[in-house]
């Protein structure tokens, strides 16, 4: 199983800003839920964890729980 701590706190504009972009984060999700497939079965969760700005919270979660429920 893969534990992934996902803040978005590296995200653009928020407090530990290193230039990420909304969407970084979804492909980080996509790519992390395919190696899960290659190497344990699909056992992927996510712990979500830091970040100031809810818009990018707002935007980001409910697109990857689209990503992690695709087959």
């Amino acid at each position: 199983m893969i534990l992934h701590n996902l803040g978005h706190d590296t995200g653009q504009g928020d407090y530990g800003d290193i230039g990420l972009t909304r969407n970084f984060f979804l492909n980080l999700a996509k790519e992390v839920k395919a190696c899960a497939e290659r190497i344990c079965e699909g056992r992927y969760l996510i712990i979500t964890h830091g970040g100031a700005r809810a818009d990018t919270a707002e935007y980001i979660f409910p697109r990857i729980v689209e990503i992690l429920a695709e087959s």
